[in-house]
C-alpha cells in the first residue's frame, strides 16, 4: 500500500496533536529482545544486510510495541504515515539507502576488479586492481606499467617494466584509496545521489544509483550483499572527446598475498625517489609570498636552478622533459611555456616541492612557472601550500574573493565542477576545485599592448587568439 503525506490538512494535524497530548501515558516496561538481538551472531548477521546504518526503524518499533497503550500507538504510526510521510520521506529515501551501500563497502577486507578506460576515439585500456582496505593497493596496466600504495608507510612505488625504471613518491595522508572510481564512490556525498530504476546484469538484478558531480557517475548494486557489480564514470575531456571509465568483475574478501602490496623496486631498476630533503627548513606563510614580481621565496622569475636551490633548498625530485616549440595560444593555456614564442623547442626542468606544495619550472630564459596547490588538486600525494599571494590570496578561498582582490579576468572556463580564471596581463591564473581555490599559477604578464581573444567552441574546447606587440 502507497501513503502520501497529507501537508494540507492542519484540522487533522490538530485533532491529532490534541488526542496524543490529552492521552495518559502508561508506564514503559522493560522492551523485550526483538529476534534480532536475542543472539549476537543474528544481531551482526542483521547488520550486514540492507538496514545497515539504520537501526532507528527497529528501536523504534520495538518501543511501540512495548507500550500498553496500543491505541496510541496506531495514532502515533497514523500520524507519521499521514502527516509527516514516515515511510516515503524518512528511512527509506535513496540517500539513506545509498548510505547503506557504502558502509557496506567500508566493511569489506579487500576488492579486486576490472577497470576499462575509454577516451574518445582511443582504444580502450584494461586496468586490473586489488585493494586491501586500510593496508595499500596495486593497479596493473596493460603497457607494462604497475602502481602500489603502501598507505602505511606512505609509499607509492610506479614500475615501468619496459624501460626497467622505478619511482617512489611519498604519500601524505591515509587515502581510502587511490583509485580513480573506487575512491570516488567511497567519498561520494550520500545526499547527492540519485536512486535510478532497477535494472538487470547478466541476468540478474541490480539496484542503481547516480550523482552528477564532475561528470555522471552510476553505481549498480547487488540488493542482497549492497555491494556494487559495476561502476560507470563518464565526463567531457575537452579536445580528447568523451571519458568513460567503467569498473567490473568484482570479487570481495579475496585472499591477498602481502608480497603483492611490497614498495620495495626491483634491485636492477633504476630508482628515482621524491622525499623531503632534512637539511630544508620548514616554511611558514610569509616566507611564501608568491607574486610575478618576486617569484617565491626569494627565488624570482628567471632565476637558475643553483639560486633556487640556494633560497628554497633541496626539491623532493628533480624532473626534466621536453617541450615543443610553444605558440601564443599553447602558452596562453598551459602558462607553464615561455610567454615569448621560440623557434625552437625547450627542455625544461622541473624542481618539485610536493611535501611544501608547489613546483617549480625552468626553460631556457631561468625560473618561468610557479604552480602552488594542495591536497584538492593532488590528493595524498601533496600537502597544501602554506603561502599566499601578495594581495593576500590563500588556497580555499572562493572565486568571488579573487575577483575582489584582482578585478574581472581575461577569460574564465569552467569543465564539470572545475572553474579557470586567468590575467595574463597579470601574471595569474587560478584554478577552483568545488568552488575553492585549488592551485594558483605565477609567470610572466603579457604586456597590456597585447590583445587576447576567446572563442568557446563548447564542450570544454575554447580557442585563444593573440594579437599585438608580444616582445
Amino acid at each position: 500500500m502507497n501513503y502520501s503525506p497529507q501537508k494540507d490538512n492542519p484540522e487533522l494535524l490538530d485533532q491529532l496533536c490534541q488526542a496524543i497530548a490529552t492521552q495518559e501515558v502508561p508506564a514503559l516496561v522493560s522492551e523485550p529482545m526483538m529476534p534480532w538481538e536475542q543472539n549476537e551472531k543474528l544481531r551482526i548477521a542483521s547488520a550486514n544486510t540492507s538496514h545497515i546504518g539504520n537501526p532507528a526503524p527497529k528501536k523504534v518499533l520495538a518501543r511501540m510495541l512495548s507500550w500498553r497503550g496500543v491505541g496510541l500507538t496506531v495514532s502515533v504510526v497514523a500520524a507519521a504515515f499521514l502527516v509527516g510521510g514516515f515511510v516515503t520521506s524518512g528511512f527509506l529515501t535513496s540517500n539513506s539507502v545509498f548510505a547503506q551501500v557504502q558502509e557496506a563497502a567500508a566493511k569489506i577486507r579487500s576488492v579486486r576488479f576490472r577497470s576499462l578506460e575509454f577516451e574518445g576515439d582511443r582504444d580502450p585500456r584494461v586496468t586490473s586492481v586489488v585493494i586491501v582496505s586500510g593496508v595499500g593497493e596495486r593497479s596493473e596496466y596493460p603497457d607494462g606499467v604497475e602502481v602500489i600504495s603502501d598507505y602505511k608507510s606512505g609509499r607509492k612505488l610506479s614500475l615501468n617494466h619496459r624501460s626497467k625504471t622505478a619511482e617512489v613518491v611519498q604519500l601524505f595522508d591515509s587515502p581510502a584509496s587511490l583509485d580513480q572510481l573506487w575512491g570516488r564512490f567511497l567519498q561520494l556525498p550520500a545526499e547527492q545521489v540519485k536512486k535510478l530504476v532497477p535494472g538487470t546484469i547478466d541476468g540478474k538484478s541490480v539496484n542503481r544509483f547516480e550523482v552528477q558531480e564532475n561528470g555522471s557517475l552510476i553505481v549498480s548494486v547487488d540488493p542482497s550483499t549492497n555491494l556494487p557489480v559495476r561502476m560507470e564514470m563518464e565526463f567531457e575531456n575537452g579536445e580528447n572527446g568523451v571519458y568513460r571509465h567503467v569498473a567490473t568483475d568484482f570479487v570481495f574478501n579475496s585472499v591477498v598475498d602481502p608480497s603483492v602490496l611490497s614498495t620495495t623496486p626491483p634491485s636492477e631498476y633504476q630508482l628515482a625517489e621524491s622525499k623531503r630533503h632534512a637539511s630544508r627548513k620548514q616554511f611558514a606563510e610569509s616566507d611564501l609570498i608568491v607574486s610575478p614580481e618576486t617569484g617565491i621565496g626569494g627565488a624570482a622569475l628567471g632565476s637558475s636552478k643553483e639560486a633556487i636551490i640556494a633560497k628554497l633548498g633541496e626539491p623532493d625530485s628533480i624532473r626534466e622533459s621536453y617541450v615543443p616549440a610553444p605558440t601564443p595560444e599553447r602558452d596562453l593555456i598551459h602558462p607553464e611555456g615561455s610567454s615569448k614564442t621560440e623557434v625552437a623547442g625547450t627542455h625544461n626542468v622541473t624542481l618539485q616541492y610536493p611535501s611544501d606544495g608547489f613546483d617549480l619550472t625552468i626553460g631556457s630564459q631561468g625560473l618561468h612557472s610557479i604552480h602552488c596547490y594542495g591536497p584538492q588538486a593532488r590528493g595524498a600525494m601533496a600537502k597544501a601550500f602554506v603561502g599566499k599571494t601578495a594581495a593576500g590570496i590563500k588556497l580555499g578561498a572562493t572565486k568571488e574573493e579573487v575577483i575582489a582582490k584582482y578585478g574581472k579576468p581575461d577569460t574564465q572556463s569552467s569543465r564539470n565542477d572545475a572553474v579557470q580564471i586567468d590575467y595574463f596581463h597579470k601574471g595569474f591564473r587560478f584554478s577552483f576545485r568545488k568552488e575553492k581555490l585549488s592551485s594558483i599559477t605565477v609567470s610572466a604578464p603579457f604586456p597590456e599592448s597585447v590583445k587576447i581573444e576567446v572563442i568557446d567552441k563548447g564542450n570544454g574546447k575554447r580557442e585563444i587568439r593573440v594579437s599585438g606587440d608580444e616582445k
